[in-house]
């Protein structure tokens, strides 16, 4: 590369032509890559959580990111570290969305002219429901009776096991084997 930019700035006008590096990868190879838009990379990507918008904001490509991404272990776990900030940003969101609603207003016309506005405060009680599942499992997950399932299960494995002309012993010591593996569960 000897220190141009052969990908996205460099096809665009008016983009930064960043440096390139040389470092050894994960892989044990080396490797030369534009350096200097990690940053902007980074702090975009922990608000969006999205690697097409952040690169784009940072002037490189997507393939630039995972290129990197790939074979230098400390920008991923930057990447990391951001993804988890930008979750937590959106658990915020969830929280307060559910918690405290959203305020929608709609205009009120009479005679083509605004006379008021109505005000509401909309809240999702499918958010709700989804982090108190999340947040309280044991309480609000959904419950599966899965007794009846297993109960089922062995009736249909000891129908086989008899109807492939095993004796009783032999039915039996399949059965004990499946009890086994259930209770191990």
């Amino acid at each position: 590369m000897g220190g141009t930019n052969s990908g996205y700035a460099s096809s665009n006008p008016g983009k930064p032509n960043y440096p390139t590096i040389e470092f050894e990868g994960t892989d044990g190879r080396i490797y030369h890559m534009e350096t200097g838009w990690e940053d902007a990379f980074i702090t975009s990507y922990e608000r969006t959580g999205s690697v097409p918008v952040s690169a784009q904001r940072a002037l490189i490509t997507p393939k630039t990111v995972r290129r990197r991404r790939a074979v230098d272990a400390q920008f991923a776990e930057r990447m990391r570290e951001a993804q988890e900030n930008a979750v937590e940003l959106l658990e915020t969101a969830a929280w307060n969305r559910a918690r405290d609603g959203v305020v929608k207003k709609k205009a009120i016309y009479f005679n083509g002219r605004q006379v008021g506005e109505d005000v509401t405060v909309e809240y999702s009680d499918q958010l709700l429901i989804f982090l108190l599942k999340a947040n309280k499992p044991e309480k609000y997950r959904e419950s599966v009776n899965h007794t009846v399932a297993v109960q089922e299960q062995r009736n249909k494995l000891q129908l086989w096991a008899e109807g492939e002309g095993n004796d009783a012993a032999t039915v039996a010591a399949i059965l004990a084997d499946f009890d086994q593996g259930m209770q191990r569960r």
